[in-house]
C-alpha cells in the first residue's frame, strides 16, 4: 500500500511522510479512500477539481496581465512612453559628464 497527499491526490510509496508537490503531509490510501467515501467523491473527481482550480487560476493571472500591459499601452499612451525614454537618455549622458 501507498500514501496519498488529501490536498492535490498524488500517490507515493510509504517511506515518504509528505508531499513533494505540496507539503501537505501523507495519508495512508485508505484513510483518503475513506474521507472520499465518506464526502460522496472518489480521488480522481477530486483531483479533476484540483486541476480545474488550478486552471481558473492560471486563466485569471494572464487576463491579469493583458489588461495591466492594454492600460499600460493605451490608456497610458505613447506620449509617456517617449517621455519617459527620452528622461532616461538624458540621465545616462549626465552621469557620464
Amino acid at each position: 500500500m501507498g500514501k496519498m497527499c488529501e490536498k492535490c491526490m498524488r500517490k507515493y510509496d510509504d517511506s515518504q511522510g509528505v508531499c513533494l508537490l505540496c507539503g501537505e503531509k501523507l495519508k495512508p490510501e485508505e484513510e483518503c479512500r475513506n474521507v472520499c467515501e465518506k464526502e460522496g467523491t472518489t480521488p480522481e473527481e477530486v483531483k479533476l477539481e484540483r486541476s480545474d482550480i488550478r486552471t481558473l487560476s492560471f486563466l485569471l493571472v494572464i487576463i491579469v496581465v493583458i489588461v495591466v500591459v492594454f492600460f499600460l499601452v493605451f490608456v497610458v499612451g505613447p506620449d509617456f512612453w517617449k517621455g519617459a525614454v527620452q528622461r532616461i537618455f538624458m540621465m545616462e549622458g549626465r552621469v557620464g559628464r
